[in-house]
């Protein structure tokens, strides 16, 4: 028995939109072309090529030696200023240390010895010495080329 044309009709009106939308899917669309090219960023600031250090406060007690253990508080900045650790977010108490040990990063072996209690010192230290030793690795975070303020408050004497 064959349907009459009025009962096929609703079967039509949905196959062929199916057959347009499946048809339309199988051509890969046109790609957008942009002339945008991104604008060019503030270049950072060279860093160190040698330990740099500057004393902003000079201190009036002893003067920091090898195998002396000090007591500092400090903030770490990379060279665009951007703070990546500091003593005062730790509770504010003072980072222990023995200088010349290996227990810090290099920069701040060289860095600290020549220090005075109640000084303050600003190290900019280049990349091959920001990296830390096995043992300093527990105690400080390697980093790139950065620059560190000390103070130093106080010291046990070995």
């Amino acid at each position: 028995m064959k349907r009459p044309m009025a009962s096929r009709l609703p079967l039509l009106l949905v196959v062929i939109p199916l057959g347009t939308l499946v048809a339309g899917c199988s051509r890969a669309p046109d790609e957008p072309t942009s002339t945008f090219t991104p604008a060019q960023g503030t270049p950072l600031p060279p860093g160190p090529t040698k330990l740099e250090s500057e004393d902003t406060k000079v201190g009036t007690g002893r003067e920091a030696k090898n195998g002396d253990t000090v007591h500092v508080q400090y903030t770490g900045t990379l060279m665009n200023g951007t703070k990546f650790d500091s003593s005062y977010d730790h509770g504010g108490d003072p980072f222990k240390v023995t200088v010349g040990k290996g227990e810090v990063i290099k920069g701040w072996d060289q860095g600290l010895p020549g220090m005075k209690v109640g000084g303050k010192r600003r190290l900019r230290i280049p990349a091959d010495l920001a990296t830390a030793t096995r043992a300093a690795r527990r105690r400080s975070r390697p980093t790139r080329d950065s620059s560190s303020t000390s103070s130093w408050c106080r010291s046990t004497r070995r």
